[in-house]
């Protein structure tokens, strides 16, 4: 099951684009495109329960969870949402 990291820097990002948290984290079931970015975070293309055409950065929040294992699965890994619109 995937695991989200909201705070309020990034609950008020996604409300600014008019999106709730539910929409975006419902939206990582349909995915369109995604694509890693420089930065390791990475750009997806998706879609809300309601229709909605979305772009969400988002990066692993794996800084205080320590480095990972490089054997072991980053889904495990909690989805930091930078913005969406």
């Amino acid at each position: 099951m995937r695991r989200f990291k909201w705070i309020a820097w990034n609950i008020a990002k996604v409300h600014a684009h008019g999106l709730s948290v539910e929409e975006v984290e419902a939206s990582f079931d349909s995915v369109y495109s995604l694509v890693e970015r420089d930065d390791s975070s990475f750009q997806m293309f998706a879609k809300t329960p309601s229709g909605r055409f979305i772009w969400v950065i988002w990066r692993y929040d794996i800084i205080n969870e320590g480095f990972p294992d490089i054997f072991a699965d980053l889904e495990d890994a909690s989805v930091f949402v930078i913005t969406a619109y």
